[in-house]
């Protein structure tokens, strides 16, 4: 956790590109198999876990314009059993749909996020145009990056990343559930102590590649193809990619 915490002090040092800048910090208590949930949009997304009933919080705003810094708020929902984080900007007509489709002058500040939840909680991130460094809880991850990528290790549980124009690096040290979608992103995954599995893969003008499992893929009707079972299949590793590269590391 002190690593965590001088990474930001780091973070506060190197913001020379910022003239102006907002600090929010939070300790929120709750229970060890929290539901947290945080939308991200333009910044740094870094989460640890630790062996702790709280969550803390900490997030940088960074932008040339102290107005534009000060209209920005964080919000926080939070209860024992579930809490969602997400950036306001306070901005008349501004929503992240007019960001996706291009509509919007406004440039929004750069935020950055430090946070350290329990060992033992479900994680949901939502990004876009983010990057995201994850040392994962125990508990289920669901990721939907657009523009974004980044870093996902230690997951234990089901994982779900669904992506657009992103890549993401991720290790599985205990393999479960395994759905990734992709449209003209990379994704190199890791597993390792894998076994009775299935795996159900297609790419569209992409590349499904295995590594350390001999799973064979074929082409019908343009798309290529890989169906493999190993043991009885009770996890499932389902792909869908355009225009990506999916490696899957199989390392046991």
């Amino acid at each position: 956790m002190k690593l965590a915490y001088l990474f930001v002090l780091s973070l506060l040092f190197s913001a020379n590109s910022f003239s102006a800048q907002k600090i929010v910090k939070e300790t929120i208590p709750v229970n060890p198999d929290v539901k947290f949930s945080i939308k991200s949009h333009r910044g740094r997304l870094n989460i640890t876990t630790a062996d702790i009933q709280e969550i803390d919080l900490t997030a940088v705003i960074r932008h040339d314009k102290q107005a534009v810094v000060d209209r920005v708020e964080i919000d926080i929902y939070s209860s024992a059993r579930s809490v969602s984080v997400e950036t306001d900007y306070n901005q008349p007509g501004l929503n992240l749909g007019s960001w996706l489709m291009g509509e919007s002058s406004f440039e929004s500040p750069e935020v950055v996020f430090n946070i350290v939840i329990p060992d033992g909680a479900s994680l949901q991130i939502e990004t876009h145009r983010s990057r995201i460094d994850i040392d994962a809880p125990s508990g289920r991850v669901r990721i939907s990056s657009h523009r974004g990528g980044g870093r996902v290790s230690g997951i234990r549980d089901d994982l779900t990343i669904n992506t657009h124009r992103g890549s993401f690096d991720v290790e599985i040290t205990q393999l479960h559930n395994l759905t990734i979608e992709t449209h003209r992103g990379d994704i190199t995954v890791d597993i390792a102590n894998a076994s009775d599995f299935s795996v159900d893969a297609r790419t569209n003008r992409g590349k499904l590649k295995f590594r350390g499992r001999d799973i064979r893929s074929s082409k019908r009707h343009g798309d290529e193809y890989a169906d493999y079972q190993e043991g009885d299949g009770q996890y499932m590793i389902e792909i869908d990619t355009h225009r990506g590269d999916v490696v899957r590391n199989f390392l046991d």
